[in-house]
């Protein structure tokens, strides 16, 4: 008896090697994929560079202007290079929280790869088991999409140092690179359960297209939240991605902003609120702590919905 305890033991280790070593090669074939494209790889930061574009020849100009007029309708003297931190802190925010969503979009583009030339339903009926093969999918773009934003974030880091606009504390960083795994998981979760209705190439593009014009609106990346309507905030404040570009703004801009209105401490709230710094979410002032808490149950809310629509797809419906 003891002998046969041992033997199915043993079998059951092996079988679980096996699907991990499978579950692996998987996740790597995924990756290699995407990375082998490097059309699709300069393209999932087109809307990141089409933000650095606009505050080059539009936007750093308007942003400046708007808080150097605040600060001298208050008689406030200021150094313009801690004005041009701040505004450059705002720019760097949007450019990592879109950098969250369209990579990963772009990484998933694999499985749409997938679908359209069969290679999805030769894994479905292979030995392996069909929820290893949609794991590996996810798993894939998660790290896909965190190495290439956390490379985005140390470029923004060295950027920042560069220009004089560096006023992040050990602790700042560490709360990003938090933010950041926060932030491409819930944008991977999202992503996946969206390209469960895209079946091909052509329908990713349009899909593509869409995200990448609507997303620089919806985070506050080209403009501050405060500035469109009401009922546009609260379409915003839907988004996770909102929340994420949110919170990177107020550990990107909080020690730029406090630099700036240290000689006019009454101010602070009035640039907080201008630059997007809380969420209007549905009348109600998300602060931080709201955000992490949307962050993290919009994480579990579409893993659950990946789920149910992974199952919903094995019976057929």
């Amino acid at each position: 008896m003891e002998t046969e305890n041992i033997v199915k033991n043993n079998e059951r280790s092996s079988k679980l090697a096996a699907s991990w070593f499978t579950f692996a090669q998987m996740t790597k074939r995924n990756m290699k994929l995407y990375f082998k494209d490097k059309m699709t790889v300069f393209f999932s930061f087109l809307s990141p560079l089409i933000v650095l574009l606009l505050y080059v020849f539009f936007l750093g100009d308007l942003q400046i202007d708007s808080v150097t007029a605040a600060l001298d309708a208050n008689g406030v003297a200021y150094n313009i290079k801690d004005v041009e931190a701040f505004v450059e802190s705002w720019l760097i925010s949007g450019v990592v929280a879109i950098s969250c969503i369209t990579v990963a979009l772009s990484s998933l583009g694999v499985i749409v790869d997938d679908k359209y030339k069969k290679v999805l339903n030769d894994f479905i009926v292979s030995p392996v088991k069909s929820y290893t093969v949609m794991f590996s999918y996810y798993v894939a773009a998660f790290l896909t999409t965190l190495i290439l934003t956390l490379g985005v974030f140390a470029v923004s880091l060295i950027y920042l140092a560069a220009s004089g606009s560096f006023f992040l504390s050990a602790v700042d960083i560490l709360t990003l690179i938090g933010v950041i795994v926060l932030s491409c998981l819930s944008s991977t979760l999202v992503v996946m359960a969206l390209m469960s209705f895209v079946q091909t190439p052509a329908a990713l593009g349009v899909l593509s297209t869409i995200v990448g014009t609507g997303i620089g609106f919806l985070t506050g990346a080209y403009m501050p939240l405060y500035m469109y309507p009401d009922g546009v905030q609260y379409v915003a404040s839907i988004l996770p991605g909102t929340h994420s570009a949110s919170l990177f703004r107020n550990l990107f801009m909080t020690g730029s902003l406090e630099k700036i209105t240290e000689n006019a401490p009454h101010l602070y709230k009035g640039l907080e609120k201008m630059f997007s710094f809380n969420l209007n979410f549905f009348g109600f002032k998300a602060e931080p702590y709201f955000m992490y808490l949307y962050l993290a149950g919009s994480i579990v809310v579409f893993a659950l919905v990946n789920l149910l629509i992974y199952k919903l797809k094995r019976r057929g419906l």
